[in-house]
């Protein structure tokens, strides 16, 4: 007989193991800031912890620890309004070593809208690369006008020095002929004569004089 009741006794243990299971919870789905009533089972005063769980079903996260101290069955859950939009949360019950979680369900009504934040994500990402391109571009025109900019400078150079050493040449040229011109004496006669740029002096001298005269009897012819 005790032999019986040692069965059951370890029968009736094994079944309330097996039933901590949250019996009700917003399973159509939560809205932030409204408040829901969870039940479980089994209804006792073990203190019980709940904890919000998100992502897929066989790698959830954990979002927050809503109680450690329910008991009795059932707790209050005002859904907090940080909580972001996501279609995928579930409860997560334990109690010691016992853990089971409910379905999941989803959240509207959250401060950060689940497809914004991954819409900000991906413009994130398109800014970033397109500041990057931006900047390459920058950089490669930058590289092109300095290139441009010592190619101009090393012709103009280029140019300057063959004008210089053109004229610097032609200077030299006018020079000596002129030297030479200038170092070359009159041949002289034994009677002593006058050299014959003296000469072509004195003629200068006396056609500009007769042109003078002929310019003042011509205007004299004028006036009268």
């Amino acid at each position: 007989m005790r032999f019986f009741e040692t069965i059951l006794s370890g029968a009736a243990f094994v079944a309330a193991v097996a039933a901590l299971e949250i019996n009700s919870y917003p399973s159509a789905g939560v809205v932030a800031g409204q408040t829901y009533t969870v039940t479980y089972s089994p209804a006792d005063n073990t203190p019980t912890t709940f904890i919000l769980r998100q992502g897929k079903s066989t790698d959830l996260d954990t979002v927050d620890t809503i109680t450690t101290t329910a008991t009795g069955g059932s707790f209050k859950w005002t859904v907090p309004k940080t909580l972001a939009n996501q279609p995928d949360y579930a409860l997560e019950i334990k109690q010691g070593d016992m853990i089971n979680y409910s379905a999941q369900f989803g959240l509207s009504g959250g401060s950060t809208p689940a497809v914004s934040s991954a819409v900000a994500s991906i413009a994130s990402s398109a800014a970033s690369s397109a500041s990057s391109a931006a900047s390459s571009a920058a950089s490669a025109a930058s590289s092109a006008s300095a290139a441009m900019s010592s190619a101009v400078s090393s012709a103009g150079a280029s140019s300057t020095m063959s004008s210089s050493a053109s004229l610097n040449s032609t200077v030299s040229s006018a020079t000596l002929s002129k030297t030479a011109s200038s170092t070359s004496k009159p041949t002289g006669t034994s009677s002593g004569s006058v050299p014959e740029a003296t000469t072509n002096a004195a003629s200068s001298v006396t056609s500009s004089r007769l042109a003078a005269i002929i310019g003042a009897v011509a205007a004299f012819a004028y006036l009268a």
